[in-house]
């Protein structure tokens, strides 16, 4: 590598880490970032086993990461998401030998590196603590490996490659769509290439030790595999190309409308470097030049184009197709995207020459259009809350930290009616949060976990309410706290309507104290004792009206006295 090389990669590697930790704990965590990062606290084997008992459409191995990693950096936002960065940034260097393994130029290599660098779809999930970063890098791993072996097939290289191949399947199950890719390229290579039959048994042994290597997991998770009903949708082919092209072009925060535009500028763009790539090769085996593994744009389309037809079709059963699960099919995006300008003038061919130049401007001008696209998607990420991950639980956490501030946890509940995990990452009170219903629709389930907080002595809920007709469609939860608690005051905060519940307590503060026509006030409770400024204070009153005489209708007034004894509100 030149020294030129060697300074605009490193450039590039401090672009893309700039991007990625800028704002990197601005934004909150999402569902899924919370889920997993109560997950990882758990022991290793806790994580396993709850794997499989939960259900969980994941492997394990990035859940083990990010808990030995929390136990170095701490769980603030910052560090959930560094481990996304890391590998983000891993993935960056790994793109750059992709495109230098398939005998491609420096020049393209490192512009391969840049638009990963600068890329939204990989940058929010580099800002996302979940797998999807992990994944992107091993399988980019995995196949550089596969081309450094094609060109020297060593023990040490084969190695190598089961081994990360083997880390990319425990991190994402979709990995198994980029070993599917490269093995249909082998297959292709043997076929049209005619290799000696000594190197494809060799490819044949790693892939043998990679099943044998697996099978005891996929044995294990079995039912879990079988039994998934997914978490995202079922489009249609035509559908499933836009959204896919899409955002590996501009990223995920662009109008929907807007989608099917930038996915027909992506597709011409990487069909253009398929072409560049193919006559490239062509040309260079035409000078005598043998400095790369062979049919290299055929590679590249089965590396982008398996994964998503393959995700696509297993859509067909079950809805399972989600633009997040493509993230490792995004590097030949931006190989061929970087590569499309990689357009030969040979001397002496005026015809050639002038094709040639033609389409590289036609490419350079597709390539602008989609980096302008990238920069307003950008911007949309960082700053426009309509596209952000942002929704409002830091607020809500200081919302119930506030009503609650002066209720014995003991006596108090903190009650959300949908189990998002992301409100018990934020709110680190005293109180214990409980779910209701503990299952979807669960009526049943709901009263009798009412009554045990009744026996429990619990006084006091807030209940925090989040739209989920798939758990809670029917209100569930307010009919079951209504039989026992009655509503004493409610809120909103951002998205979320929250109501604070009382109930009396078992024994009130007799009193004696009679008014005129009969009406004796005899007993008395205040929950809790003392109440946070801006909080809520409920009153229990109980009255005698045995002997009221009739007078029409009774207004009862309550005053709250400050420190003083003097009026404050009522």
């Amino acid at each position: 590598m030149s020294w030129r090389a060697r300074a605009a990669l490193l450039c590039t590697l401090l672009a893309g880490y700039g991007l990625r930790v800028w704002r990197l704990d601005f934004q909150e965590l999402r569902g899924d970032e919370a889920f997993g990062y109560f997950f990882s606290r758990s022991p290793y084997a806790r994580i396993v086993a709850d794997t499989l008992a939960l259900r969980e459409p994941h492997p394990v191995a990035s859940y083990f990461v990010q808990k030995a990693w929390l136990g170095l950096a701490g769980d603030s936002e910052f560090a959930l998401r560094y481990m996304g960065v890391f590998f983000s940034l891993a993935a960056i260097a790994l793109i750059y030998r992709l495109a230098r393994g398939a005998g491609l130029p420096n020049k393209v290599a490192v512009l391969s590196a840049a638009l990963l660098a600068i890329s939204p779809y990989a940058i929010w999930h580099s800002q996302d603590a979940r797998m999807y970063s992990m994944s992107l890098a091993l399988t980019l791993a995995s196949s550089v490996l596969v081309l450094a072996w094609l060109q020297r097939p060593g023990a040490a290289r084969g190695t190598a490659y089961v081994a990360m191949s083997l880390l990319a399947l425990h991190t994402h199950y979709f990995a198994v769509f980029i070993l599917l890719a490269q093995n249909l390229y082998m297959l292709a290579v043997v076929v049209v290439r005619r290799v000696r039959p000594g190197l494809w048994m060799r490819w044949i042994g790693l892939q043998a030790a990679l099943v044998a290597l697996y099978a005891p997991w996929l044995f294990t998770a079995r039912q879990l595999l079988l039994g998934y009903g997914g978490n995202g949708d079922s489009p249609a082919l035509g559908e499933a190309l836009l959204r896919a092209f899409s955002v590996f072009g501009v990223g995920e925060s662009t109008p929907a409308g807007q989608r099917a535009v930038w996915a027909v500028v992506a597709v011409a763009l990487a069909g253009m470097g398929v072409a560049a790539i193919t006559f490239y090769a062509r040309d260079r085996e035409r000078e005598g030049h043998a400095d790369g593994p062979p049919r290299m744009s055929l590679f590249f389309i089965l590396y982008l184009g398996v994964p998503i037809l393959a995700t696509w079709l297993g859509a067909m059963s079950r809805p399972i197709f989600d633009e997040r699960y493509l993230a490792a099919a995004a590097p030949p995006f931006f190989v061929l995207a970087a590569a499309a300008l990689l357009w030969v003038t040979p001397p002496g061919e005026t015809g050639h020459r002038r094709r040639a130049i033609a389409l590289r401007l036609g490419a350079v001008a597709l390539l602008a259009v989609l980096l302008g696209g990238s920069a307003v998607s950008l911007a949309r990420y960082y700053g426009d809350p309509a596209y952000s991950k942002t929704r409002g639980w830091r607020e809500l956490a200081e919302m119930l930290d506030h009503l609650s501030a002066c209720v014995p946890a003991d006596e108090a509940r903190l009650i959300q009616n949908y189990p998002d995990p992301t409100l018990w990452y934020y709110y680190r009170g005293p109180i214990r949060h409980l779910v209701l219903p503990p299952v979807a629709q669960g009526g049943d389930e709901a009263r009798a976990i009412v009554a045990s907080l009744v026996e429990d002595g619990v006084y006091w809920a807030a209940f925090v309410e989040q739209p989920a007709t798939n758990w809670d469609a029917h209100d569930v939860a307010q009919a079951a706290l209504a039989e026992r608690f009655t509503q004493a005051a409610a809120t909103q905060v951002e998205h979320w309507p929250v109501e604070v519940y009382v109930r009396p307590p078992d024994t009130l503060a007799p009193l004696g104290v009679a008014f005129e026509d009969g009406l004796v006030l005899t007993g008395f409770a205040v929950t809790p004792v003392r109440a946070a400024a801006g909080g809520t204070l409920a009153v229990h009153l109980q009255w005698d009206v045995a002997n009221l005489v009739e007078t029409g209708a009774l207004k009862v007034f309550l005053h709250l006295l400050d420190e003083e004894g003097r009026p404050a509100a009522q």
